[in-house]
């Protein structure tokens, strides 16, 4: 289908345009058509807008969030043909030859449009009204509360991120942003197919895997049939195992024992195995229809509640207990929180094979879908399962409290039920968490206090959906989760570490007493190469004007939502001086060595937070970084940035991350410092080890021969150090290959020569994208 779309920005203009007839001597604009895609991209490719991305364009997006959009295009069809809209972002009216066929209210699920297609030549307008104006509809009860700017976002079922957020820009997108795709309805389709483990005989690995499926019978059809029966089976390389039996109704419910089956499981854990599972609709010998998937046998269980008391002391509090069960074993998982790998969510196709890339290279065995995102598409889903990446998702509410009305629940009941469908047979999938932090939203205001409890959104109607769709996935009901009236945040025990946003080493961070953290996050400025690309070389250095202000340009892409310098979001280049000067005694008058030393702090940063989980494996049980990738150009705390290119923290988690991995414990009250071998995989290993001081011209203050025990956590040395000096440890499996860390004492005030100098002596100095400038 090739696709034109129409549009104005004058309210005079809109009307309820039918056909393309009318469009065509409405006299609004007309441009070609992107599908999938948006309206604001396609202004770009059309030569109607800059970059949006570049300088202070983005500014420019704002003029557009009135604009009705109209997409239009013609398809020929027969009678019992259908369109297939995989999202139309977001309210929308969907005309098939001048007729009303649907209405859109929510980009999170698939619309079918079958009405009114006739055979031969058609017709499709779809008008896209402006979500700004689809929420002047609602009235928000007083109790609902959100960031500035997002306000508006809470009853349009909208990526809530676009509104603007501290780590995308304000773009109210309107499109069709994923296919089109014209589809003939079948006499025999099968719909809502679940393949899942029923259950696992963990000592002697045999399984029952259980199908589902309704069976839905075209009504001309139906006296077609002589006899229809079905086969559910699962195989591998070598067997088939099937069950079969007569078609009784329109549900298919059956069974398939396999003996010895090969579970599925996560990295580090053993291989993510999956068989081909197929259900089969046939009307004697002939086959009708078939639905296809890869299915994962595993068990899964969330394990919390109250701890056994701490031998060495009684009295302690701690958090309750939170950590995973796969197929009966307690695993370890590290990780990164993913976000929107396109702001506007065009061209996230293309990007995500390569960012995925980027997933295995460093390890993670798991990925947090952050509820301000989309739901992603099912080839990320894919991905996870093939690799072993486990999948905590977030349904798509952050930071505030939703509407608790019928109309609300409605709209989310329909989302949820739809998503769960769609991703519940997915082996990678751990857990469904209802929101992101709006339990914490709703307690940050003591002036209008809205209890978590109360929230039926997340306690009621998010988790039934989930318990009567796949009871055997994990439910919490917001990330983190508050329980009762006055909960102490203190002992949470799954947690969000961004506190004060201080020193990396501050006590905040270094007394948490989360078992499992599911964010955290420090910045990193983007390399010079990247800068230029979206920052005017005049306005790159020094980053504030004559009177002491940030450039517009530095402000928006902070990310904050205008250039004023007391704007919302503002914070980030300030406090990221702090951290610079607080690690390095100075902020650095060039703009290569403020970049340079901001990739050093983020590196050291994000590299603490993971080992400080790992050496309390056993009390711990994971961290899930932030975050990958930017979706736009911007200061954040992503480690890779908008074009790809990595900063230095990369390197520091992949070294961090390595599944058997030495590290220092911070020093304890008699000065030493614990020399801690952390091995998450399932085999034990003799390694050989040397720590050296680099600081000291590589002088070797430690070594020895270890037994590394299958899934440990050990102390192998406890050491005196000297303050401020960079070691070196490097470990040597029976494999014979060579893998290496660090660890730099009493990191506060450090000289930038001696630690730059150290790196470069270690082949750490991983800076991509400062070839094309002056060595330091």
């Amino acid at each position: 289908m090739n696709w034109e779309i129409a549009f104005t920005t004058s309210p005079d203009q809109v009307k309820e345009y039918k056909t393309i007839e009318e469009l065509r001597k409405s006299g609004l604009n007309i441009m070609k058509a992107t599908v999938p895609g948006c309206f604001e991209s396609d202004l770009a490719a059309n030569g109607l807008e800059e970059d949006f991305y570049f300088g202070s364009n983005i500014l420019n997006a704002r003029k557009y969030e009135s604009t009705h959009v109209y997409y239009f295009s013609e398809f020929n069809a027969f009678e019992n043909d259908c369109l297939h809209f995989g999202c139309v972002d977001t309210v929308a009216e969907i005309y098939v030859n001048g007729v009303l066929s649907a209405e859109c209210d929510n980009m999170f699920i698939e619309y079918v449009v079958s009405d009114n297609i006739v055979d031969g030549r058609n017709q499709v307008v779809v008008h896209i009204i402006p979500p700004t104006e689809a929420a002047e509809a609602y009235t928000l009860p007083e109790y609902c509360r959100a960031n500035e700017y997002t306000a508006e976002s809470l009853y349009i079922r909208k990526a809530p991120h676009q509104y603007g957020w501290d780590i995308a820009p304000r773009i109210l997108t309107k499109g069709l942003l994923k296919p089109v795709v014209l589809l003939r309805k079948r006499k025999c389709e099968i719909k809502n197919a679940y393949v899942r483990t029923k259950s696992v005989d963990l000592l002697e690995e045999n399984a029952v895997v259980a199908f589902s499926a309704d069976v839905d019978i075209r009504q001309d059809c139906q006296r077609d049939f002589k006899q229809l029966n079905y086969v559910a089976e699962i195989r591998d390389e070598k067997r088939v195992y099937s069950s079969s039996g007569d078609l009784a109704g329109n549900k298919i419910e059956a069974s398939v024992e396999i003996p010895r089956a090969k579970l599925w499981w996560p990295r580090n854990y053993g291989k993510p195995f999956l068989y081909d599972a197929a259900i089969k609709i046939f009307d004697g010998q002939k086959l009708l229809c078939q639905y296809d998937s890869k299915v994962g046998i595993r068990t899964l269980e969330l394990v919390t509640g109250a701890p056994a008391p701490a031998s060495q002391d009684p009295g302690s509090r701690e958090p309750d207990e939170f950590y995973f069960r796969i197929n009966g074993k307690r695993v370890f998982l590290y990780g990164t929180n993913w976000t929107p790998l396109d702001a506007m969510h065009v061209n996230e196709e293309e990007r995500l094979e390569k960012a995925f890339e980027s997933i295995v290279d460093l390890g993670c065995n798991v990925i947090r879908c952050w509820g301000g995102n989309v739901y992603e598409n099912d080839g990320f889903y894919e991905l996870c399962d093939e690799n072993g990446v486990l999948v905590w998702q977030d349904f798509a509410m952050a930071c505030a409290v939703y509407p608790q009305d019928r109309k609300f629940a409605e709209m989310i009941t329909k989302e949820a039920e739809y998503q769960v469908k769609r991703l519940r047979g997915h082996a990678s999938l751990l857990i469904f968490s209802g929101d992101n932090e709006c339990d914490l939203a709703a307690v940050s205001d003591s002036a209008r206090p809205f209890l978590p409890d109360d929230n039926v959104i997340t306690r009621e109607v998010l988790h039934r959906i989930v318990e009567h769709l796949a009871p055997e996935i994990p439910y919490i009901p917001s990330s983190p989760y508050l329980k009762g009236p006055a909960p102490d945040q203190s002992m949470l025990p799954e947690d969000h570490l961004w506190g004060p946003r201080d020193f990396f080493k501050s006590d905040y961070y270094k007394n948490s007493k989360a078992r499992f953290v599911s964010e955290t996050g420090y910045f990193g400025m983007p390399s010079p190469a990247s800068l230029k690309r979206f920052i005017p070389r005049e306005k790159q250095w020094p980053l504030t004007d004559e009177d002491g202000g940030f450039h517009e340009e530095y402000i928006l892409h902070e990310t904050a939502l205008s250039p004023s310098q007391e704007g919302l979001y503002t914070y980030r280049l300030p406090l990221l001086a702090k951290q610079i000067e607080k690690l390095f005694g100075s902020v650095p008058e060039k703009l290569i060595l403020f970049l340079r030393q901001s990739q050093i702090s983020q590196a050291e940063a994000l590299k603490y937070f993971i080992e400080r989980q790992r050496v309390k494996k056993g009390y711990s049980s994971g961290i899930i970084w932030w975050n990958l990738i930017d979706g736009w150009p911007q200061i954040s705390d992503a480690v890779i940035d908008y074009y790809f290119t990595k900063k230095l923290a990369y390197s520091y988690i992949k070294r961090s991350q390595n599944p058997l991995c030495l590290m220092f414990d911070e020093k304890d009250n008699s000065g030493r410092y614990a020399l801690h071998a952390v091995n998450d995989l399932q085999y034990g290993d003799q390694i050989t080890y040397v720590i050296k001081d680099i600081t000291e011209n590589g002088k070797i203050v430690a070594s020895g021969i270890a037994e590394i025990k299958p899934d440990s956590n050990e102390i192998l040395e406890e050491l005196l150090l000297e303050s401020k000096h960079f070691y070196q440890i490097v470990w040597t499996p029976r494999a014979g290959k060579v893998y290496s860390n660090h660890y730099f004492t009493e990191i506060a005030d450090v000289d930038y020569t001696s630690y730059i100098t150290a790196i470069r002596k270690t082949g750490y100095n991983d800076f991509e994208g400062f070839e094309d400038v002056s060595r330091d």
